[in-house]
């Protein structure tokens, strides 16, 4: 199979990502800044020859994505598998109050213990299953094309631990922000990392993940 290049940028700022509240499978509109960060994304790849935009179906991804082809003169196709991973009973929550409601050490177990799926939680390990599934179909799908997929940063932060060989319950300590741009090629399931966080057309826009 002739390598797929594939763009992956994770949605622009929300209103939950202002508020610090876990987004998961629920949704929330991007705020003005995060309108502005999808702007610069879409100008920063104007110049690229782009074959496809697809997005997952969360409405902040398909915003940032219908944003972002307004540059690139792409219409987004929304796709499953790039969604967010679920939080169940914490979604809305801050992860204080997650903490609170449902015990001290679930925010800690949830991203450390990869079989974890208590309150309705989805677990890492079905997570990534689905996400690396979803890319995979994509860059099949896509051979020897370039593909700008909007998700999320939840699936971001799986995506690069599969890539690199990351455990699932390991630290995070890269960058996912808000719009900035991350490169791959995936060939046969074959993964390569191009480069990562690219955020140079960001500049004051763009924030770390949190909650996704």
């Amino acid at each position: 199979m002739e390598s797929s290049s594939i763009i992956l940028i994770r949605h622009g700022e929300t209103e939950w990502n202002r508020k610090g509240l876990i987004q998961g499978h629920s949704d929330s509109p991007l705020t003005e800044l995060g309108r502005q960060q999808a702007k610069a994304a879409g100008r920063a790849l104007r110049e690229e020859k782009i074959d496809a935009l697809i997005c997952s179906f969360a409405g902040r991804a398909k915003e940032t994505a219908r944003l972002i082809g307004e540059a690139i003169e792409h219409t987004a196709i929304p796709i499953e598998g790039i969604h967010e991973r679920g939080f169940g009973e914490l979604q809305g929550l801050t992860m204080k109050e997650a903490g609170e409601r449902f015990g001290q050490d679930v925010p800690y177990r949830m991203y450390h213990e990869p079989e974890f799926n208590d309150f309705s939680i989805e677990s890492q390990s079905a997570f990534r299953d689905r996400v690396v599934s979803a890319i995979n179909n994509t860059a099949r799908a896509y051979a020897g094309k370039t593909v700008v997929v909007i998700s999320h940063g939840g699936a971001l932060n799986i995506i690069f631990k599969h890539m690199i060989g990351l455990a699932l319950g390991a630290p995070r300590r890269y960058e996912l922000r808000n719009c900035s741009i991350n490169r791959i090629q995936v060939s046969e399931e074959q993964w390569t990392l191009s480069s990562w966080g690219d955020s140079n057309h960001l500049k004051q826009f763009s924030l770390d993940e949190t909650t996704a």
